[in-house]
């Protein structure tokens, strides 16, 4: 697929479940988990993402073809630490941190 036929844009709260798809896929994908349990995974994790988005607690972006089928996905967790002593960094001024939580193409 030529990369002028794709664009990226920002994940919002209507794509948990592509989300939590990606999610478990990984983890198929993998060979950690089977079928059943990727889409037991799926299914359970599927309302979290969510409020997560919502909240920029969790920013997604996903990469869509044109017709819009969504191709591939990435997102980063922002998470607060709790810290003792310590400054907040310039880079997450709450004193958190950014996980990388997902990286999946459909490819």
């Amino acid at each position: 697929m030529p990369v002028e036929d794709l664009a990226i844009r920002l994940a919002t709260s209507d794509d948990a479940a592509i989300i939590a798809e990606h999610r478990a896929r990984i983890f198929q994908d993998t060979g950690r988990f089977d079928a059943k349990r990727s889409a037991a995974m799926m299914a359970q994790i599927q309302p979290i993402p969510r409020p997560m988005l919502a909240s920029d607690e969790y920013v997604g972006w996903l990469v869509v073809a044109v017709g819009g089928a969504v191709v591939a996905g990435a997102g980063v967790q922002n998470r607060r630490l709790l810290h003792f002593d310590r400054p907040a960094r310039a880079h997450c001024p709450g004193g958190g941190m950014l996980q990388v939580t997902a990286v999946r193409s459909a490819a």
